[in-house]
């Protein structure tokens, strides 16, 4: 083109400089970038795009901040070019800093910024910084992706919270989504067994939440009272007294503590089952309890009051 004398337009240099960042070559990229300040030629957002890639391709990762920050029209495109690429570099703390700086200067995310930005947050394992973004994904209407719907799973896996996600489609009655991230799982623990028993109940399906405890047993995975607590209300549903002895007998066997909630579930369960005796014993076991936590808390802030603790230094 140069030979024949036709003049380069902004979408040809910027072909070029990508053909320069695909062959990782700085040198020649280099050049193409002087070829287009010495012929005057106006480097618009789309060429920026493009040196910006290309000096992160080739490892000039010092070279694309510096054109990043020179450059004065900054728009979302150019910012989802820089955070991308921190992310492609392994410096997810400056990929971050990026999206804080977008919205400072009223940029609004969109769904490929929020694509690097959950890959990110995955990479750091910052549930807290995550629980936020997804917040903002769901707010303005950008999960309607699947690639950003797969994007914050990834995120909450790696950052150990896929439970919240199998409790999270539970609420909103798709439990086979929970079920399908569930068994997708490469690694369970009692908590995500736990969840999932609770999004069975909650979508009243009650056999399978009942069968699914029976297969936990068998993986070996002990329950807790979290997980007792959904099996009992399961069990009161259906109305099965000898299922319902079978319960309370592994609660007692595998020495799960009884607390409020669980024994308040365990007297409805046996309510519901027909077995009054049982239901009392437990009523009166919940009651007990109760009566002793309350106490505790009375006499604990006569002591804190008595020894002139705060009142809050008890339960520290």
């Amino acid at each position: 083109m140069v030979e024949a004398s036709i003049k380069p337009n902004s979408g040809t240099m910027a072909g070029a400089i990508s053909a320069c960042a695909k062959l990782r070559d700085l040198d020649l990229g280099e050049r193409v970038s002087a070829y287009i300040s010495e012929t005057g030629l106006m480097a618009n957002t789309f060429v920026v795009n493009a040196l910006i890639h290309m000096y992160f391709k080739c490892g000039a990762a010092d070279r694309a901040k510096q054109l990043f920050e020179e450059c004065v029209d900054k728009n979302l495109e150019l910012y989802n070019v820089e955070l991308s690429n921190y992310v492609c570099q392994g410096m997810e703390r400056e990929a971050l800093a990026i999206l804080v700086e977008m919205f400072q200067r009223g940029i609004q995310p969109g769904r490929v910024t929020m694509i690097s930005v959950a890959s990110a947050i995955s990479q750091l394992g910052d549930f807290a910084f995550g629980r936020q973004c997804h917040g903002y994904v769901m707010r303005n209407g950008l999960d309607d992706w699947q690639t950003v719907g797969n994007a914050i799973i990834d995120m909450y896996a790696n950052c150990g919270k896929q439970e919240l996600l199998i409790a999270g489609f539970a609420r909103n009655g798709n439990v086979d989504s929970a079920w399908e991230l569930f068994t997708e799982m490469p690694e369970t623990d009692v908590v995500t067994w736990s969840t999932m028993i609770k999004a069975l109940v909650h979508g009243r399906l009650f056999y399978d939440a009942i069968e699914l405890f029976r297969v936990m047993q068998n993986e070996g995975v002990k329950a807790n009272k979290v997980t007792m607590t959904s099996i009992a209300s399961a069990c009161g549903y259906l109305g099965d007294p000898d299922l319902a002895k079978w319960i309370y007998r592994c609660i007692e066997n595998q020495g799960i503590h009884r607390d409020l909630k669980l024994n308040k579930a365990l007297a409805s369960m046996f309510r519901r089952c027909g077995d009054t005796e049982s239901a009392m014993q437990a009523r009166d076991e919940w009651v007990s309890a109760k009566y002793l936590c309350s106490l505790f808390q009375v006499t604990g802030f006569a002591y804190a009051f008595v020894v002139g603790l705060p009142a809050a230094a008890m339960y520290s």
